[in-house]
């Protein structure tokens, strides 16, 4: 078993144990995963308004009284008692609380609500208030909602302010109004309980009530996608399905009585073009029949077609002649087929045409993208279609983005976002790290132009960063960056938490810059690598004692272990590793290109730069290469920096670096800066070509060298990661001037 596998299967077996059917009161250790969201005193998403007092009520024994707008309560009703129970107190529903109950919840519009001078609830989806009170010598708390949805929140928000002190369970009191901007928030992530690390359909409903998500969307519920995504034609053997159907009556169970909408989805056009899913009434009938169980359990039908749609199946090519023609006609008679039976039943879709309109259409799809768009735009309003934005993976959002799909769909998109700004490999996020870019890439009023945010990601290593988009979309002018993350650890990972993972992410953020790859310049860096290994390893046991949850909502554990052996490699292999033979090819490059003469010259490999993405190939309208990535000014990913020695210092004369690299694919270059030792050299845009491998030399003075040097090639263009503008070093040779 791998080393990822090795602490998901832990986390899940943990989590199992912690987490079942919430009996009577019982004790459990502060850092026991079940008591997420941990207490820390303040409630999350940031509430639009709220006044926490220093005043707490005992929940040693509650009466939850109801009220008659409260329709099918017990859902409701188990998700606040669950919450007192698991922090050691006791609840129980009651018509009329007597002297036995030192405080009372109310629940709606009750009797007893009107002791208390509660402001009125928002004219607003999903609002709510909190207010606590009096009521003969007794605590009151009132909980109001303005729909089904409000009241829940309002559940969510008094539970959070759920904790103990002493051993003996408490509430702390709060006045509070509130409501969402966004009113639908989710994400995507994939199976629940199988693969997900554990996290079973309970701490799903968990997590979504504690964050305030109301459309999550599990992407392959309806199939064992790891075993079944590569596999020609497999997606149409029913039996598959049925290994799915207990998470699918769970989640069902679990989601659709509190009013959240949920997706259960199906990928069905991987493999040769024959196999893959079609037009024909075959096919429609048994997509049709994987989707009943889902919609029967609450659900609705999630479909991907993705970057697999083309090449079209013969049927289809023959059929329609365009993925338009037949992507139309499928979903319009998916959709009459299953609303048939289910009235109220939506299916959200994602195409092959899933972004624009930036981005480049591949040449083989064969179909332009707007028409496409544009046949969508024909379909009845049940069907939502997904978004990724301008491009693939897309960072900044504009209104005209916005306006161009809504124009062409006829509908406002539901909103995919592919990507974040982190410059970890792999896209990780290292739990404790502020998210600016839900800031920064959203203009105002994003929220209320499209349909719903979702998120792409993987549980659990994502579940922090997910909860503050939840915190930025409920509240957008109040959300900050720092504040956000940390108040999201602390009810993830307990509130003694954050300080070792905030240091645990610096630590892990030191081996960014060499992409894990064993070259000369790790193998020149081992003792600081060593020396960060040993701290990151110390903060991450200091995490761990403060908490069981550390294992179970995160992914840390694979990134420290990731460290572990990138570390332990350098050591044992302190050459150029797996690189050795790009290397060499790039080093026949500069020879023949550069004129490289290794008894006189400096040559640098894209594995000599510290800083960037990468290195990796890339052959896009150019002869492939490998090359070191770098992204625009703010993706943490726009620095490379080299040192090279003066031998015999001080410098004879100037020496030239000559680099060959090449500009992103924008008409526009560009912006470059190139320093020595902290002097600016040149600045302004980009002297490299597009689509093709270029050199350019710049001048050093010899005035400016050192006996140590620091070359520093940054990216200056406004920017971020997955997108122009970009710039790639293939190698570099510094040589005296002649």
């Amino acid at each position: 078993m791998n080393t990822k596998r090795a602490f998901r299967a832990a986390a899940g077996a943990a989590l199992l144990a912690a987490i079942g059917s919430v009996g009577e009161a019982q004790e459990r250790p502060d850092t026991d995963p079940a008591l997420m969201p941990f207490y820390t005193g303040r409630i999350y998403p940031t509430p639009q308004q709220a006044t926490y007092h220093d005043r707490f009520c005992p929940l040693s024994r509650v009466g939850i009284v109801v009220g008659k707008d409260v329709e099918n309560p017990q859902p409701l009703v188990q998700v606040l008692a669950d919450r007192i129970r698991a922090y050691g107190g006791a609840a129980e529903t009651t018509a009329s609380p007597g002297g036995d109950f030192p405080t009372v919840v109310s629940l709606g519009q009750t009797d007893i609500a009107s002791q208390v001078k509660a402001p009125a609830v928002p004219d607003r989806e999903q609002a709510y208030v909190i207010a606590p009170g009096q009521t003969n010598g007794r605590n009151l708390v009132v909980l109001k909602g303005r729909d089904r949805q409000g009241l829940l929140w309002a559940i969510s928000s008094f539970n959070q302010l759920v904790g103990r002190e002493g051993g003996q369970p408490r509430v702390r009191l709060a006045d509070v109004v509130d409501y969402p901007v966004a009113l639908r928030r989710g994400y995507l992530h994939g199976n629940v309980g199988t693969f997900e690390g554990g996290i079973t359909p309970r701490v799903s409903m968990a997590y979504n009530v504690a964050f305030k998500f109301n459309t999550p969307v599990y992407k392959h519920l309806c199939r064992n996608y790891y075993n079944m995504k590569h596999k020609a034609g497999e997606w149409r053997d029913l039996t598959k399905h049925q290994t799915e159907a207990k998470h699918i009556r769970e989640i069902g169970e679990l989601l659709t009585p509190l009013g959240i909408s949920w997706y259960g989805g199906l990928h069905p056009v991987v493999g040769p073009d024959n196999q893959k899913m079609n037009g024909s009434p075959e096919d429609i009938e048994l997509m049709s029949r994987i989707a009943r169980p889902v919609l029967a359990a609450g659900g609705h039908f999630y479909i991907q077609f993705d970057d697999y749609r083309f090449y079209l199946h013969p049927y289809d090519k023959q059929k329609f002649g365009t993925a338009r023609e037949a992507d139309f006609h499928i979903l319009s008679e998916l959709d009459k087929k299953l609303r048939q039976e289910f009235p109220k039943a939506r299916i959200m879709f994602v195409g092959p045409f899933y972004w624009g309109p930036e981005g480049e259409t591949p040449e083989w799809y064969g179909e332009p993208i707007e028409p496409y768009l544009r046949k969508l735009g024909d379909l009845p309003p049940s069907i939502e279609i997904q978004w990724t934005g301008p491009r693939v993976k897309s960072a900044v959002v504009k209104k005209e983005h916005v306006e161009w799909i809504t124009r062409l769909i006829r509908r406002k998109p539901v909103y995919w976002q592919n990507c974040w700004n982190t410059a970890h490999p792999g896209y990780d996020h290292y739990v404790a790290e502020p998210l600016e870019c839900w800031k920064e890439w959203y203009y105002d009023g994003f929220a209320q132009d499209i349909d719903c945010h979702t998120f792409n990601c993987s549980f659990p290593g994502a579940m922090t960063l997910v909860a503050t988009i939840a915190d930025c979309f409920w509240n957008p002018g109040a959300y900050d960056p720092k504040k956000s993350v940390e108040e999201a650890t602390r009810k993830l990972f307990g509130p003694q938490s954050f300080e070792a993972l905030e240091g645990l992410a610096r630590e892990l953020s030191f081996y960014d810059p060499f992409g894990y790859n064993v070259s000369p310049i790790a193998a020149k860096s081992l003792n600081e690598l060593q020396a960060h290994l040993k701290e990151a390893e110390r903060l991450w046991d200091l995490a761990n004692s403060r908490s069981q949850a550390i294992r179970v909502y995160s992914s840390l554990g694979g990134a420290v272990a990731r460290a572990r052996d990138f570390v332990e490699k350098v050591k044992t292999n302190p050459g150029l590793g797996a690189a050795a033979g790009q290397v060499e090819e790039i080093r026949k490059e500069a020879v023949a290109e550069a004129k490289l003469d290794e008894k006189r010259d400096l040559f640098v490999s894209p594995y000599d730069f510290l800083g960037g993405l990468g290195p990796r190939a890339y052959s896009s309208k150019c002869p492939k290469r490998v090359a070191l990535w770098m992204y625009g000014a703010e993706s943490n990913l726009n620095t490379a920096r080299m040192r090279f020695p003066i031998n015999p210092f001080p410098a004879a004369s100037d020496y030239d670096f000559t680099l060959c690299a090449q500009d992103d694919d924008l008409e526009k270059p560009c912006g470059l800066r190139v320093s020595l030792n902290g002097k600016v050299l040149f600045e302004g845009d980009s002297p490299f070509v597009r689509y093709g491998w270029s050199r350019h030399t710049f001048k050093l003075p010899a005035a400016g060298l050192k006996a140590e040097n620091q070359l520093l090639v940054e990216v200056t263009s406004p920017g971020f990661r997955g997108q122009p503008p970009w710039f790639m070093i293939n190698y570099a040779v510094v040589r005296p001037s002649k």
